[in-house]
């Protein structure tokens, strides 16, 4: 189903004269299978070649199966490349991304870059962390690791 919606998306209009991706994104699409081959060089139904029409496609095919099983066996992120630095019972401050109110009188360049101080209270994965107000043991919330900067 994909491959037939990849060849609706790239067949150009005879009224518009551009593909339906033009008239969407205003570019071109920048596919592997376009790069390598012409779309509708493959899709044209009164050409002559359609034994090799038909050796290319299941080539394409193959190549984007590979593809697919490349990338599920990469690394996820942060998974060897960097160390989480935070323990369990850390203090950390949280990173603060105030806004303006003039009602209130409040400038967001002046506030403080980050609040806290916070408990590390439990590391959930290898980016998620669960922290806990230290003034204000009510004050639970999750974060990400990069939020976070040691106190």
């Amino acid at each position: 189903m994909s491959f037939l919606q990849l060849g609706l998306n790239n067949s150009v209009n005879q009224a518009t004269n551009f593909t339906s991706h033009q008239l969407m994104y205003t570019y071109p699409n920048n596919d592997p299978l376009l790069n390598k081959w012409n779309v509708n060089e493959l899709l044209d139904l009164e050409c002559s070649k359609k034994h090799e029409i038909k050796c290319q496609i299941d080539e394409a095919i193959t190549n984007v199966k590979k593809s697919i099983c490349k990338n599920q066996r990469r690394y996820k992120y942060s998974e060897m490349f960097k160390e989480n630095p935070f323990k369990i019972g850390d203090i950390v401050y949280l990173e603060n991304h105030p806004i303006s109110d003039k009602i209130k009188n409040v400038q967001a360049g002046l506030e403080n870059k980050y609040v806290g101080p916070f408990k590390l209270l439990l590391i959930e994965n290898m980016v998620s962390c669960i922290i806990v107000n230290c003034v204000d043991e009510l004050d639970c919330r999750r974060c990400h690791v990069s939020q976070l900067k040691l106190g």
